[in-house]
C-alpha cells in the first residue's frame, strides 16, 4: 500500500468513525480499518460503485448518504466499509458502551426508538438530497 492509499484510508476511517459515532476515531482503529481494507475490499466484488472520495473530500454525511444507497442500490462500495468500520469498532472494548445499554427501562426503549424511526426518514431524505447534490453515484 501506497503513502498517497494510506493517507486516503485514514482520512476514510476517520470521516467515517465521525459520521457514524460522532466522535474521532482512534488511532488503533484507523489502523486496523487500514489493515482490514486491504484484505475484504480489495478483492473485486459485485457492487455498485460508489464515490467515497468526494463524500470524504467534502465532509459529508456518510451514514445517511449510505442508508439512501441501500435502498435505491442493494450492495455498494460506502456500504461495505461502514459495515467493515462498525465490525471493527465493535470489537474493541472501549466500544462497549456505544454498542451496549445497560439499563433496562421500557419508556426509555420506547423513546429511543420513536426518535431513532423520525431520525431515520430525516437521513433517507438528507442522504438523497447529498446524493443528487453532490453526484455521488
Amino acid at each position: 500500500m501506497d503513502y498517497d492509499e494510506q493517507v486516503r484510508l485514514e482520512a476514510e476511517a476517520n470521516q467515517f468513525h465521525l459520521s457514524l459515532f460522532g466522535f474521532p476515531a482512534k488511532p488503533s482503529v484507523v489502523n486496523l480499518y487500514k489493515s482490514a481494507h486491504r484484505f475484504y475490499l480489495q478483492k473485486e466484488q459485485n457492487v455498485s460503485q460508489v464515490d467515497v472520495r468526494k463524500i470524504v473530500e467534502h465532509t459529508l454525511d456518510a451514514e445517511a448518504i449510505e442508508f439512501a444507497l441501500r435502498k435505491r442500490l442493494g450492495p455498494n462500495l460506502l456500504t461495505q466499509k461502514l459495515h467493515l468500520l462498525v465490525y471493527l469498532c465493535e470489537s474493541q472494548s472501549d466500544y462497549f458502551s456505544v454498542f451496549v445499554n445497560k439499563k433496562r427501562t421500557i419508556f426509555t426503549a420506547f423513546a429511543i426508538m420513536k426518535w431513532e424511526i423520525l431520525r431515520s426518514i430525516f437521513q433517507l431524505l438528507k442522504g438523497n438530497y447529498l446524493i443528487r447534490r453532490h453526484k455521488i453515484v
